[in-house]
């Protein structure tokens, strides 16, 4: 009792124990979806581009593009390479990262009367 055998992969799973099998549907309880709900809020209140339920498709996108170009900016062997493959000086492919996160998708989308 207490332990099945997976005829298709030869793996024991304990019962007691819950471990998954593949293919197999995991069943969260009521207080872990409620701890990872309230993990996601806590990720998205303390760092900004994480977005929440009310952000629109556009800031998500805007946040992405913004973060990417910062990582490049801050990664001095990454710049040399992008400047080496595009025969620019570094600086050059720098300021031209900065100049990327201004507005990275183009001008925000106009608001409808109806969503405010």
């Amino acid at each position: 009792f207490g332990s099945r055998v997976c005829v298709d992969l030869g793996l024991q799973v304990d019962e007691a124990m819950a471990t998954p099998v593949p293919g197999q549907t995991v069943d969260l309880g009521v207080y872990d979806r409620f701890h990872v709900h309230a993990q996601m809020e806590h990720l998205q209140t303390k760092y900004h581009g994480t977005g929440g339920a009310d952000t629109s498709k556009w800031e998500w996108a805007t946040n992405i593009h913004r973060d990417t170009m910062a990582s490049h900016v801050g990664h001095y062997t990454r710049l040399a390479y992008f400047a080496l493959c595009e025969n620019e000086p570094v600086a050059r492919v720098r300021f031209n990262c900065l100049q990327a996160m201004i507005q990275p998708c183009g001008k925000p989308p106009l608001k409808d009367d109806m969503e405010d």
